[in-house]
């Protein structure tokens, strides 16, 4: 299953995805749950659901990943046409650096995010502070797509005009065992969502109860699509699957072992649901991680905060250099997913893997 998983990787995250204009990514979402689900639709606020009936009458399961990536939209269109851009989630601009974005009007026109020459004195503030003592803010860049304010309308380019990473940038890298990519977050945890659907199709096995797998919208300006995915569809219990930060301040090792989240900014987790999802990946064998985060929110806990969910709890794959070009070990995916799996069927779900070469060490 490791090669279905690259595979998917590659398709997904070459899409793109910024919050609210997310039609790219929704597309590729419906096609991948179609076979896999009883019945698949997009909801009004932009979620990517699919149904997978259960066996009993239990409160249905609501699984979740976003699919939108942090963008930037067009705040103002200068005399010379140059763009000011405002963040949508967390993106920075001194993450991108210097390049290439996307401006996802009528057309896709490629712009070149920068600041200016770098051949200046103090004469030249904001270059100058960005050379010497400040980092990149999105007041001190531009977006150039060498159009005039005309030429940019008659491409659909207005003010609220999605901007995101070049598709030239977003092609994966894949470092052995480790994937490296800008969104990750939180395609990767889609990707995961989709390889659990799969092996439960593989398995024949139903889930306990109803399962939807929502595939949600605009979660990184706010938990958008999460919570009107909690609100609108029935059931009790909301798992979010999405990175978790690997950084001195958390005791999250990179590597293949699943992380379960406690608390973060937002809210607390259910501490039964969270020891519950540790011991079942223990019993996969995964070693699970445990985590407290500060600077972090999702679907699951923005659900419970606004009493759309009696349980939420957060799974995530551990992830280095978030919000930038992000690096996960493959195989932490693939527990991911098998973890999902598992909880809603009750029992051990394992991905299709190739057998441990001889004299190697053999997975728990």
């Amino acid at each position: 299953m490791r090669e279905e998983l690259l595979a998917l990787l590659s398709r997904l995250l070459t899409t793109h995805s910024p919050s609210g204009c997310e039609r790219e990514m929704e597309e590729l979402c419906l096609t991948e749950l179609e076979p896999l689900c009883s019945r698949v639709w997009r909801d009004e606020a932009g979620n990517v659901i699919g149904l997978i009936e259960g066996s009993g009458n239990g409160p249905a399961v609501r699984l979740m990943a976003h699919k939108d990536e942090i963008s930037a939209l067009v705040a103002r269109i200068e005399e010379d046409g140059k763009l000011r851009l405002e963040p949508l989630g967390g993106s920075l601009p001194w993450v991108y650096g210097e390049g290439p974005l996307d401006v996802l009007g009528d057309e896709v026109v490629t712009g070149i995010l920068g600041i200016g020459s770098k051949h200046v004195s103090a004469l030249s503030a904001d270059v100058y502070a960005a050379k010497t003592s400040q980092p990149l803010s999105w007041d001190k860049v531009r977006l150039d797509c060498k159009l005039t304010p005309a030429e940019l309308a008659k491409r659909g380019i207005t003010i609220g005009t999605r901007v995101c990473l070049s598709r030239s940038r977003k092609t994966p890298t894949f470092l052995g065992d480790y994937v490296a990519a800008y969104a990750l977050d939180d395609k990767a945890a889609v990707a995961a969502l989709l390889l659990a659907a799969r092996m439960l199709k593989q398995s024949n096995r139903k889930p306990k109860q109803d399962t939807y797998f929502c595939l949600t919208s605009a979660e990184e300006p706010g938990c958008v699509g999460g919570i009107y995915a909690a609100r609108s569809l029935p059931g009790d219990i909301v798992i979010a699957v999405d990175v978790a930060p690997v950084a001195p301040e958390y005791p999250v090792e990179a590597g293949p072992r699943p992380v379960v989240f406690y608390m973060d900014a937002i809210f607390i987790y259910d501490k039964p649901l969270a020891d519950s999802l540790c011991a079942l990946s223990a019993k996969l064998g995964h070693e699970p991680q445990r985590m407290v985060v500060r600077g972090y929110g999702s679907d699951a806990s923005a659900a419970a905060k606004n009493g759309l969910a009696g349980r939420s709890a957060l799974i995530g794959f551990p992830t280095e250099n978030t919000h930038g070009c992000e690096i996960a070990h493959l195989d932490g995916l693939l527990n991911c997913a098998e973890l999902v799996a598992s909880y809603v069927v009750g029992t051990s779900v394992r991905a299709r893997r190739p057998p441990a070469k001889k004299g190697g060490k053999k997975r728990g």
